[in-house]
């Protein structure tokens, strides 16, 4: 009995508001907004004393103190001219008669009339179709929601044509229209939840105090009161129900798609905010509004729009990202706006009131943000991202094989943007095949449109599907590498800051994909060249740690020449004269990671040309240790004149690399000593600490002390010899490498 009723009332109300559309329709159409107010003069003559920026009048030039000549004659207060058909302007001795139609006017005047009448209409056609759709009460609440603000809207141009009806169901409109946006999301967490957060007898008594007010409003005479009432009483309501409100969304995250509700709530504000700040509350404090009620009530179009717009699509926008954004531009707009308005008011304006002050400098913060959104590229990253560049180029190092890298940049990318399980194929660009282990959605779409448009396919590209992203990872000998990327939850799209984001972690797998495949090449060859009994193990060694530093030098200018300038580019991009605290936080780390990628880049790459520049590196080296080190660390060079190829350069600095660090780590010595000494033959480095020793039975361990092995690989491949000597009183290392000339340098350089 009770759904009988409860369908019964929704066929009425659905009824009835089609039946006044018609009405309000027919009277928007009949009689265009004339937009004067007149009093009275003598006899039938009346005198203008207020027009309509947006009306009639404007078109046909009326002008204040102009006179009127009615046909009956009307109190003497002061009155609006509208709703008839025709009207008597003074010129000179006589009266003109001048139809009022919508011929007099432009094309734009007649749309924004029937503005009303469309959004009114498309207001009904959302709610015919969530009563037929759904049966659930929460949803018979949204749609007369949808109702009440169609109606709201078109009676509100109704009530500017001075129509007694059309001012009063404006009235009840606006007053109900909170309450019935909180019976909706009562009704909708009782069906969610079980729990009505508010009773329904206070929402009953929202409901008997609005109609009453209406019912007021009706008996008074006072056009000013009337209206100073209903607005009063819908501030108070509103003010009232917030609280609940902010209660119930809170609720109803958990059981409802947070992000179209989040959606459904910013086209609310924008719906109503305006209205609420440039009308209501300029009336109430000043007895001025900023502007008219008809021109705030055009925001009203964003709830059927947005209604609209969150039943048909189901893939939704970053609007987190986009509102943070809109945030920060409004912050960085709002001193200009403040200044320029202020010139403009002192300087241009005589005499102006505040309120077109506080007009003023609305116009100018809306248009600096606006301009700031569209142009700003600031906010294209979020200090995480760039924190995620550092550390999957680290990580990368250690990667040693293809899965290894696609697993890392897999649980790279879930981290941080937070989306379900990630899948990944290859597609052979010569058989036009695509290879995946699962079943894929999408895939065909994405090969449909490979084909159709036959582009070069690019590292770092992202196809957009109604299923998620593809994104290019790699490409190595015609095989492409693609990552199956789902929406984040909630069914939302990325933001433009993810998707650069995703870009350029590709671009930096590429690279680590392209080092693999090289150092598998190099290996296989290796493997090749160990059948040729003339090439002896120096060589081998000599070979393989070339080729090694070859790479290291590299992936050095990689780092260098892409990760690092665009760090570099973002603390420029911040400025040296920072106030906020988060973002003087964000340069000073960001300037952390610059010094840390430079000094691994050097350590990746060191320099040296000549010995001079070798000794200097090692000093440098040695520094570095000793300010960041409690340890003593002494280099002696008793060598003034020898020749060293690239290759010795490059194998003493790696040893004495290792020497140092080994030192930190295990050898517990408060003091290290590194000696440069030759005799006719060869050259010596002597390293010596005072620390725990070394076990030398164990030193030849696999599992035991493996920079160690790495010093002895290094001092092989310059065919050179090394000895060991240690005690608990510290250890003494002796490498001996044999001189060379400069015929066997520069055969070895070619080499």
């Amino acid at each position: 009995m009770k759904t009988l009723l409860n369908n019964s009332f929704n066929k009425f109300t659905l009824l009835l508001s089609i039946l006044l559309l018609i009405y309000f329709a027919y009277i928007i159409i009949k009689y265009p907004l004339v937009g004067i107010v007149v009093s009275n003069i003598e006899n039938s003559s009346y005198k203008v004393i207020e027009t309509h920026p947006v009306s009639w009048s404007n078109y046909i030039d009326i002008e204040i103190n102009d006179r009127v000549l009615l046909e009956t004659e009307i109190d003497d207060r002061e009155i609006k001219i509208e709703m008839v058909q025709d009207i008597f302007l003074q010129d000179g001795q006589s009266f003109t008669k001048h139809n009022i139609n919508y011929s007099d006017t432009s094309i734009g005047f007649a749309l924004i009339s029937i503005l009303p009448i469309i959004v009114c209409i498309i207001n009904i056609i959302i709610a015919g179709y969530l009563l037929k759709k759904y049966q659930s009460r929460s949803i018979n609440l949204l749609a007369i929601l949808f109702l009440n603000i169609g109606l709201t809207y078109i009676s509100a141009s109704i009530s500017a044509r001075d129509n007694i009806l059309g001012l009063y169901v404006n009235s009840i409109g606006l007053l109900l229209c909170p309450v019935v946006l909180l019976h909706f999301l009562n009704e909708l967490n009782y069906e969610k939840a079980h729990v009505r957060i508010i009773q329904l007898k206070h929402l009953n008594l929202f409901y008997i105090i609005s109609i009453g007010i209406v019912i007021l409003d009706v008996l008074l005479l006072s056009e000013d009161t009337s209206k100073s009432l209903i607005l009063y009483t819908f501030s108070i309501i509103l003010f009232i129900i917030c609280i609940p409100i902010f209660k119930l969304v809170k609720s109803l995250q958990k059981y409802v798609n947070k992000y179209k509700l989040k959606l459904f709530y910013y086209g609310l504000l924008l719906a109503f905010l305006p209205f609420i700040s440039l009308y209501i509350v300029p009336f109430l404090v000043l007895k001025e509004t900023i502007i008219s009620a008809e021109t705030t009530s055009l925001f009203v179009l964003a709830v059927p729009f947005m209604g609209v717009y969150i039943m048909l699509v189901d893939v939704l926008p970053d609007i987190d990202y986009q509102v943070d954004k809109l945030i920060m531009v409004s912050k960085r707009s709002f001193f200009p706006a403040i200044f320029i308005s202020f010139i403009a008011f002192f300087l241009i304006s005589t005499r102006s009131s505040l309120i077109e002050l506080w007009l003023l400098i609305m116009i100018n913060l809306i248009s600096f943000s606006i301009l700031l959104f569209f142009i700003d590229s600031n906010y294209k990253l979020k200090r995480e991202f760039d924190e995620s560049f550092l550390h999957f180029s680290i990580k990368g190092r250690s990667v040693k094989s293809k899965n290894s890298l696609i697993m890392s940049l897999t649980q790279e990318i879930e981290q941080f943007l937070d989306v379900p399980k990630i899948n990944y194929f290859i597609y052979h660009q010569k058989s036009k095949i695509f290879c995946s282990n699962e079943s894929i959605h999408g895939v065909k779409a994405l090969t449909t449109e490979i084909h159709k448009s036959k582009m070069k396919l690019e590292v770092g590209q992202l196809f957009n599907t109604s299923f998620g992203y593809f994104l290019i990872v790699g490409i190595i000998f015609n095989q492409v590498i693609f990552f199956f990327l789902p929406y984040k939850k909630g069914i939302i799209k990325y933001n433009r800051a993810e998707k650069y984001w995703l870009r350029t972690l590709s671009i930096i797998s590429q690279n680590i994909l392209e080092n693999l495949e090289s150092a598998n090449k190099i290996v296989d060859e290796l493997e090749e060249s160990l059948r040729d009994e003339e090439f002896t193990y120096s060589q081998y060694s000599r070979l393989f740690l070339l080729i090694s530093e070859r790479e290291s030098k590299r992936i050095s200018m990689d780092i260098h020449d892409t990760l690092l300038q665009e760090i570099i580019f973002l603390c420029r991009s911040i400025g040296d004269d920072v106030s906020n605290q988060k973002l003087l936080f964000i340069k000073e780390r960001l300037l952390d990671q610059v010094k840390f990628i430079r000094e691994s880049c050097y350590e990746l790459n060191p320099v040296f040309i000549n010995q001079f520049d070798f000794i200097e590196a090692i000093n440098n080296l040695i520094l570095t240790y000793k300010l960041r080190e409690n340890m003593e660390f002494k280099l002696t060079n008793n060598i003034k004149n020898y020749n060293l190829t690239e290759h010795q350069m490059i194998c003493f600095y790696r040893i004495i690399q290792e020497l140092l660090m080994n030192a930190v780590k295990h050898s517990r010595a408060n003091s290290v000593s590194l000696t440069f000494t030759s005799d006719y033959n060869n050259i010596h480095l002597e390293y010596e600490d005072d620390g725990i020793g070394l076990n030398i039975e164990k030193r030849n361990s696999p599992n035991h002390h493996f920079g160690l092995l790495g010093i002895k690989h290094r001092v092989k491949s310059m065919d050179g010899k090394i000895t060991f000597s240690s005690s608990h009183n510290g250890l003494d290392i002796l490498i001996s490498v044999e001189k060379v000339s400069k015929y066997n340098e520069k055969k070895e350089e070619l080499f």
